[in-house]
């Protein structure tokens, strides 16, 4: 992979370390290529690298033109701070293109696992500033949800959609999204973390449209559950796509208006780290 080397060692560099609003001052000042746009202020002829850790086996894409060139889903046995930045060094390299040569970098902000959303920002981040380069944050919920719509036959499209990921400690992270023709699918619901039940009781009066599709590694031995509390006809979507393609087709359409520098980018927790939590639970016992 010619070329790569000294821009390799500054992503390792910056990916290991926080990145601060000195460091991205000087990826702000010196973008120009990105700043170079069509009328309707997207890029034509981009080439977009997209990550996801937030959900357990992870994904790395290249994106051009709504097409993906290529794509490496992570290995579920192992954690994403043994396969990065591997992973994407070897897409980059399978299809010989230059970390300088990405346009733009899309990542999936949340929420997930805190370790993997720690690693997989830090990764992109650290790419984003070697290459000078911006970033479009995508929720994981939406790109579920996304998935979800497209894994449906063109004649039974969903009225709602439900992304449902395991959150642990009996726990699902969820929302709702309708799907509308023109717009494509609508947040009818913000995320929530909670037990199912909690969150299907609070949610009763929207899961009455029909058919509802629930996606998501979050279905595992709930399907029970689930079928108890909505009376609409409910269709299940477990096994998806890795999401690192669709979240640089999103991050394409959204268009560089939303890319942001490397220093904005946040993980979207929707809940409190268990480290931060243990210590306020023992001082109450």
């Amino acid at each position: 992979m010619a070329g790569v080397g000294a821009e390799v060692e500054a992503f390792v560099f910056f990916a290991e370390s926080d990145i601060s609003r000195e460091d991205t001052l000087v990826s702000e000042d010196r973008d120009t290529d990105i700043t170079r746009l069509s009328g309707d202020r997207r890029i034509t002829n981009v080439i977009t690298l997209a990550l996801d850790s937030s959900t357990l086996g992870g994904s790395v894409a290249l994106v051009s033109r709504g097409q993906v060139l290529g794509c490496v889903p992570g290995d579920a046995t192992e954690a994403h701070s043994e396969r990065l930045p591997n992973d994407v060094l070897t897409l980059l390299a399978t299809h010989k293109i230059a970390l300088r040569e990405v346009n733009l970098f899309a990542v999936c902000v949340g929420p997930g696992s805190f370790t993997g959303l720690r690693v997989g920002l830090a990764t992109i981040k650290g790419m984003a500033l070697a290459s000078r380069r911006r970033i479009v944050p995508i929720s994981t919920l939406e790109a579920l949800a996304h998935a979800g719509l497209n894994s449906t036959h063109p004649q039974s499209v969903p009225e709602l959609i439900v992304p449902w990921m395991n959150a642990q400690r009996g726990e699902v992270f969820a929302s709702v999204y309708a799907v509308d023709e023109q717009r494509g699918i609508v947040e009818l619901e913000q995320p929530r973390v909670g037990t199912p039940e909690a969150i299907l009781d609070g949610w009763s009066h929207r899961l009455t449209q029909t058919p509802v599709i629930f996606v998501g590694d979050g279905l595992e031995n709930r399907d029970s559950i689930i079928n108890a509390h909505v009376k609409a006809n409910v269709l299940f979507g477990q096994n998806l796509p890795p999401l690192a393609p669709i979240i640089g087709i999103l991050a394409e359409n959204l268009g560089v208006q939303k890319a942001i520098p490397p220093h904005s980018v946040i993980p979207f927790y929707l809940r409190r780290p268990y480290a931060e939590l243990a210590p306020e639970r023992r001082r109450a016992e």
